[in-house]
């Protein structure tokens, strides 16, 4: 039976079941190969070439084409593959948790949810308009924009930093990297641009939160995603807390996930950093800003914004698309 399946190229469905079955079903595929390269026929603008380059990156295993940093769990659901290599003390919280999260509830989303929810990132997406803002050199971007770019995504002032976005830690640096994942914008030339996709979604905050909610998680390393996976089902069925318990229930579940995984990583590692990207996306979800996290000292944790309803709701609506 295996191999016996017509392949068809780029098409993304399992064509080799040998190379499937080798390996075992709690382990997301590694990636084994660079991605395809893109065509880029004669006829193809430069613009369109590259809207196609910012599509993601795919990858072929045996005869499988997966698009890089997805799961695949061979004969399972992501989590109830995460079920299964949960330590047995957390075998109860797990499966309570994602039955709390993929429970019908009574009341629909409505649209101010997903205009609150999706704040930050129409916000940036908007400002960047349709011919973008300048990058300083190759990396950040330049000190003017990031100062237009504050002005409308954290416009009570909050957060005091740096001027201009030199650290991967200054809030727009962490909106761009999440925009640029959800292949929202990219970097054509000198500037920061909305992608082909971006300018759909801004001016439609049902779309943006639907396709948001289709991208979670946004981590590409097993670790990472199977830490956002796991801060995605806290989330969604209600366990974030302004405490911090909610922190040392992610740190001690995830390290347990790991230790139970087929290759154990007995590094300490914080498995909320290593969520950073959907981490971010819930609570601008949540505080529809940058979020006043930033006092001195600290009045909440870093993930406060995931206790607020529409953060709650958008992790609803991307382990809904996990089963």
């Amino acid at each position: 039976m295996a191999g016996t399946g017509k392949q068809k190229q780029g098409d993304g469905n399992v064509v080799d079941l040998d190379a499937f079955r080798r390996h075992s079903e709690d382990r997301k595929l590694r990636e084994l190969f660079g991605p395809d390269p893109v065509p880029a026929p004669d006829d193809v603008t430069g613009r369109e070439r590259n809207e196609a380059r910012d599509e993601p990156p795919r990858e072929r295993v045996g005869g499988l084409v997966v698009e890089v940093g997805l799961d695949v769990w061979p004969g399972t659901s992501p989590l109830d593959g995460l079920v299964a290599r949960a330590d047995d003390r957390d075998h109860g919280l797990i499966a309570e948790c994602r039955d709390a999260a993929l429970a019908d509830e009574d009341e629909s989303l409505d649209l101010d949810d997903m205009e609150h929810g999706t704040t930050v990132l129409r916000a940036f997406l908007t400002r960047l308009g349709d011919r973008g803002l300048p990058l300083a050199g190759p990396g950040p971007l330049s000190e003017y924009a990031v100062a237009l770019i504050m002005l409308d995504i954290d416009p009570i002032g909050t957060w005091k930093g740096e001027g201009a976005a030199a650290t991967p830690q200054h809030p727009v640096r962490r909106v761009r990297s999440a925009a640029t994942a959800m292949g929202l914008v990219r970097t054509e030339g000198p500037a920061l641009v909305v992608t082909r996709r971006g300018a759909e979604l801004r001016e439609s905050p049902a779309a943006l939160w639907d396709h948001v909610a289709g991208c979670l998680p946004l981590e590409r390393t097993p670790g990472g995603r199977e830490a956002a996976l796991l801060v995605l089902l806290l989330t969604a069925a209600g366990r974030a807390t302004l405490d911090r318990s909610f922190g040392d229930t992610i740190d001690s579940v995830g390290a347990r996930l790991r230790l139970n995984s087929p290759e154990p990583d007995h590094r300490p590692r914080n498995t909320l950093a290593e969520a950073a990207r959907t981490v971010d996306v819930l609570n601008w979800a949540g505080h529809a800003r940058i979020g006043g996290l930033d006092t001195d000292p600290p009045s909440f944790p870093p993930w406060a914004g995931l206790h607020w309803g529409p953060a709650c709701q958008l992790a609803r609506a991307a382990v809904a698309r996990l089963v």
